[in-house]
């Protein structure tokens, strides 16, 4: 993996903003892909719960000790 591919993996891949531990905290999804939770709750307040990439509907959990997924 380069380095560019590591800080893409920092990044929500939907606002393009860093991974932190309040508002963009990461979220892995039931399908893998993870995003931010500032992006998965305006997501869902227009009533989709469905990921963003791949379109699989998924249920949020907490980023532990799996590291996002890296862009594909």
């Amino acid at each position: 993996m380069e380095a560019d591919d590591v800080g893409d993996a920092l990044l929500c891949p939907l606002c393009i903003e860093k991974f932190d531990l309040d508002d963009r905290r990461p979220k892995l999804l039931d399908c893998g892909h993870t995003h931010c939770l500032s992006c998965l709750v305006r997501l869902a307040k227009a009533s989709s719960r469905q990921c963003p990439r791949c379109r699989q509907v998924s249920v949020w959990r907490e980023q532990r000790s799996r590291r996002p997924r890296a862009p594909e």
